[in-house]
């Protein structure tokens, strides 16, 4: 399970970023990535349906999460403006490489987060 998750992070990073070259022009880069984070998503929750998981951990998997899915939706928000040319594409260019970074971090937090946390067994 731990390699697979690896393996996944490893995909993620490569989507976002086509999502950074592309500025979301297309959103099936972001919803690869949201999919990413719902397969590793789904194991945690077996193993928490089954009482593997303590609440506290619980708890950092959500936050993780939430503050993953913000910083996407960001993303997206500043590809969507970047590619419609609404700002200067400077300014946007260089809102889309800090939101990348911020959406990359929280990528990476959520899927440590549950990596760390699911059970192997």
């Amino acid at each position: 399970m731990k390699t697979k998750i690896k393996t996944i992070v490893g995909v993620a990073v490569i989507v976002l970023a086509t999502i950074l070259i592309q500025g979301c022009s297309t959103f099936k880069a972001a919803a690869t990535t949201d999919l990413t984070v719902e397969t590793a998503l789904a194991g945690y929750d077996i193993a928490a349906k089954a009482g593997k998981t303590t609440v506290a951990q619980n708890q950092k998997v959500k936050a993780a999460y939430v503050k993953y899915q913000a910083s996407m939706a960001l993303l997206c928000d500043i590809g969507a403006s970047y590619a419609s040319g609404g700002q200067t594409n400077l300014t946007t260019s260089a809102e889309m490489q800090q939101a990348t970074v911020a959406a990359s971090q929280a990528l990476s937090d959520v899927l440590t987060i549950v990596q760390t946390f699911t059970p192997t067994k």
